[in-house]
């Protein structure tokens, strides 16, 4: 429709009051905006918007013509020609292209917001994963050239990675090409304060390992050499939480002394806040005390290892002398290390400290960054859909002079400036989430600190917003200016205008295709780990954790002094939880289900004699009170269960596994069969019966070989009887909440002895929980990313077929002025968008497929055929291509063909 001619003498004059470089584009604005008014509001609107808007920019133009600067007679031409570099032209360009930009995006604020709220979404979620990665994987550790720090592990057979033994820790100090070896033991340390006793994490380290680190206390000093010797004075190191919140951050509480485990310990350093070796939960370091003159054997790995290589090493240096002295010590202890050898393996800290985590966090890392491919897509497309609303604007602005290159740089200004606000928006959610996110991860994912807002968190935003810009600005802008769509806007015969539309819907339907396909890949990903995080849920441990208590007992050796004064505390105990009301069971473990790999001894099995101890067998030891199994409800396989009368007195027993029946006797009864811990003294225990092997330590591993030994009897049998042990007490289903009776049993224990620190009690299935507490997280943000990814496919989807209606009225109208039926227009536009999803869903199912087979060995039995997980994302797909149409579908159908022939 042509202006009228009152409109181009007005706009004739303002061309001659305009600045050079604004006209083209404001003269283009100005007319897509009254063409726009001129075909919705009439002639007469038109004209006195018309005036409005040139009386505006007339006033622009001539504010501008008095204040531009006059020619300076005496500047030099240098300086002339400085003010006219192409840089500053250049830049002079784009800063007019972002006004125009700007004020375009003001006019339409509705379109605007939903891009710059589907981009903040996008860019958001990449800069939050960025934010877990780079403190898991990226971030520089915490300490002096940390890219010298390695960690030293050791196999004497089998197939998991330990640490090493005393007598190999002092080896290793004597490698010349190690700098400092550091050693530690972690563990629970009660810890005694009036009214305030619980139990403390600790660490015990040798002399080496804080100086090995190179980070020095932010108050007082380390173990001095003297307290690391046997005998030495009893000290602690504490962290800086610790001292914050337990001793009022006071600097006078150096030289204070703190019971822990029955032991008084001086003070005499506080840690740096930002240090949390060898996890984030460890509060205290305590001198080991080895004595070099009568170590602990060579097969009591219990020490972990990590050294610092010395300056001008390489780490294929220290894995070569590590390596040799496992060659020669294998030779020169053949009863310790026998066939199977002394094996090394040397890692860079990084790698020992994140590498069960470092797989499933790039998982995300590739998820978000599919959601960030379907964010562009998403906002390509309505990016699409203005730039074919614009086609006559644009014809105009051609038609007016100006260039093609001067028409994408319009447009990339303008993606730039949606991009950038997308970009703030997600700096702004980043900051909101480093408050929150440390409360809802799992530790795993803050041993290396917790997530933080920083520079390389701007950069990776700000890179992010670029790669953005380009994703979903380049492509519309090179398409909307080429000659053909300009053309088409010069012609306004419904061919040329067909043709325009035919093109844009082609483009605007591939990139929704695209869309179904990213999503479908995320889906399948998300299907995986939630499969897999389903089947580790619905596997059988070998023990019901539902209605059981735990409290854990950590008594002073000083109250309890002796095996026999231990033995019979935990005989009084069990009987007194035995006897409470709504107890079905009770009893007591040395270590809980699912508290990792216990104590694993070498044993001697009667009838096969091993002449050294690296030929004997071993197998992992419970010390157990009779009441433990039916706490647990393990099931009995063969014999009897651990009974009251197993006495010290009473010949020795013991309970074995599946897994050990299996592997000592297979095809054949243990019962009645003997063995003994290997040493040459120790009494030969007799196997009354076979329970059922747990999955102990983690869901996705088979448990191992283990053994049960009674706890009144294992101070003879198994070396020692524990004085810490985990109480279980298995509450009746009907009895109540067990939480809600757990502190009636604290208290019944108090009465008993109030002598003896408890922890706060917990259920052992929330401890079961706290296993799948990784994957679920992993789940969990993957599931996020599938939902986003679908909400944003089927905004795509209804975009499209909502211009597709809008575009093809009027032959929807003929159509149904021929005799199609509503019915008819109804399918035919819901079956464009099952044709979408279907391509969609093949596309994303082939590379799914293909993209996932790496990924299967990363999660538990995860199958990327798993019928139920494709059979739910088929349904998925099916439930989206029919809701996603079905308001532009009903609104086609409801066309009314006499308005569409008459034109209105």
């Amino acid at each position: 429709m042509r202006l009228g001619g009152f409109e181009q003498v007005l706009i004739r004059l303002l061309e001659r009051l305009l600045p050079e470089q604004e006209r083209e584009f404001l003269l283009g604005d100005l007319m897509e905006e009254l063409h726009r008014r001129r075909a919705t509001d009439g002639p007469w609107a038109t004209r006195r918007r018309a005036l409005h808007e040139i009386l505006a920019l007339a006033r622009h133009g001539w504010l501008w013509r008095l204040r531009r600067p006059k020619e300076d007679p005496m500047s030099s031409p240098l300086e002339s020609a400085a003010s006219q570099s192409p840089l500053s032209k250049h830049l002079r360009i784009f800063g007019r292209d972002l006004r125009v930009g700007a004020r375009r995006l003001v006019r339409a604020p509705g379109p605007t917001l939903v891009i710059v709220a589907t981009l903040a979404l996008g860019i958001g979620l990449n800069s939050l994963v960025f934010m877990l990665a780079d403190t898991l994987l990226f971030r520089p550790l915490p300490y002096p050239e940390a890219e010298r720090l390695i960690s030293i592990e050791t196999n004497n057979g089998g197939s998991d990675w330990y640490g090493s033994s005393e007598p190999e820790l002092f080896d290793l100090e004597e490698l010349e090409v190690l700098e400092a070896v550091g050693a530690w033991s972690g563990g629970f340390t009660p810890l005694e304060r009036p009214g305030a006793s619980r139990r403390l994490q600790t660490a015990s380290i040798n002399a080496h390992l804080l100086s090995a680190l190179g980070v020095p206390p932010s108050l007082g000093r380390l173990p001095a050499p003297e307290e690391h010797a046997p005998g030495g004075e009893a000290v602690v190191v504490i962290s800086h939480g610790f001292w914050l919140r337990e001793l009022g951050g006071r600097p006078e509480a150096l030289g204070e002394t703190l019971r822990l485990g029955g032991t008084a310990r001086r003070i005499v350093g506080v840690m740096p806040r930002t240090f949390r070796f060898p996890d984030p939960q460890t509060e205290a370091w305590m001198p080991l005390q080895l004595d070099r003159q009568d170590p602990f054997g060579r097969n009591n790995h219990y020490l972990s290892v990590v050294a610092r290589v010395r300056a001008g090493a390489s780490l294929d240096e220290a894995e070569t002398a590590v390596a040799t002295l496992a060659a020669r010590s294998t030779s020169a202890y053949p009863e310790f290390y026998g066939t199977d050898g002394y094996h090394t393996r040397v890692r860079v800290l990084r790698q020992a400290v994140t590498g069960g985590e470092k797989a499933p966090m790039l998982v995300m890392l590739g998820a978000v960054g599919l959601l960030l491919l379907l964010t562009c897509a998403n906002v390509a497309n309505v990016q699409l859909g203005r730039g074919a609303a614009r086609a006559r604007s644009l014809a105009v602005q051609r038609s007016l002079g100006a260039s093609r290159g001067h028409l994408v740089g319009e447009f990339m200004a303008e993606s730039s400036l949606l991009a950038g606000a997308g970009a703030v928006l997600a700096l702004g959610l980043a900051f909101a989430a480093e408050a929150l996110l440390p409360a809802y991860l799992p530790q795993e994912l803050l041993r290396l600190g917790e997530p933080r807002v920083d520079f390389r968190l701007f950069f990776f935003t700000l890179f992010v917003a670029l790669l953005t810009t380009l994703a979903f600005g380049l492509w519309p802008a090179f398409r909307t200016t080429q000659p053909s769509w300009a053309s088409a806007g010069n012609d306004i015969s419904a061919a040329a205008l067909s043709r325009s539309g035919g093109r844009s819907r082609t483009l605007r339907s591939a990139l929704v295709a695209g869309q179904m396909a990213l999503a479908v890949i995320l889906l399948i990903g998300c299907g995986l780990v939630g499969r897999s995080l389903q089947r580790l849920a619905d596997l059988d441990p070998g023990f019901d954790s539902e209605g059981v208590v735990v409290i854990e007992a950590l008594p002073d050796r000083e109250v309890l002094d002796s095996p026999t004064k231990i033995v019979d505390h935990y005989r009084g105990v069990e009987t007194l939880l035995s006897a409470s009301p709504g107890v079905t069971a009770a009893g007591a473990l040395n270590r809980l289900p699912m508290a990792g790999t216990g104590n694993i001894w070498s044993i001697e099995i009667e009838g096969r004699p091993a002449t050294r101890i690296s030929d004997a067998p071993y197998a992992q030891v419970q010390q157990a009170t009779p009441g433990a199994f039916r706490a647990l409800e393990i099931p009995l396989l063969e014999g009897r269960l651990l009974e009251p009368g197993d006495t010290a007195d009473a010949p020795a027993v013991v309970v074995v596994n599946q897994a050990f029946a299996r592997e000592f006797w297979p095809g054949e009864s243990p019962l009645g069969r003997r063995f003994r811990v290997y040493q040459e003294d120790a009494p030969w225990m007799t196997i009354v019966g076979v329970v059922e092997t747990i999955r102990d330590g983690r869901l996705d591993r088979e448990g191992l070989s283990q053994w049960y030994v009674p706890h009144a009897q294992a101070f003879e049998t198994a070396y020692v009887s524990p004085r810490s042990m985990a109480l279980l007490v298995r509450v009746a289903p009907g009895a109540g909440d067990p939480s809600s009776l757990a502190p009636g049993f604290l208290s019944a224990l108090k009465e008993l002895d109030d002598r003896i620190l408890y922890l706060e009690p917990t259920t052992l299935a929330s401890r079961v929980s706290t296993s799948l507490a990784f994957p679920r997280q992993i789940a969990l943000w993957l599931a996020i990313f599938a939902g986003v990814a679908m909400v944003l496919a089927s905004l795509g989807l209804y975009g499209v077929l909502s211009y597709l209606v809008a575009v093809r009225r009027p032959e929807i109208g003929v159509r149904m002025a021929l005799g199609a039926a509503p019915r008819d227009i109804l399918a035919r536009i819901l079956g464009e968008g099952f044709r979408l999803c279907f391509l969609g869903l093949a596309a994303g199912l082939a590379s799914g497929i293909v993209l996932s087979q790496g990924v299967e060995s990363l999660f538990y039995e995860a199958q990327v055929l798993d019928p139920v997980m494709l059979g739910a994302i088929v349904l998925l797909l099916a439930v989206v291509g029919g809701l996603a149409p079905l308001a532009p579908a009903w609104r086609a159908s409801r066309t009314d063909p006499t308005k569409v022939l008459r034109g209105s």
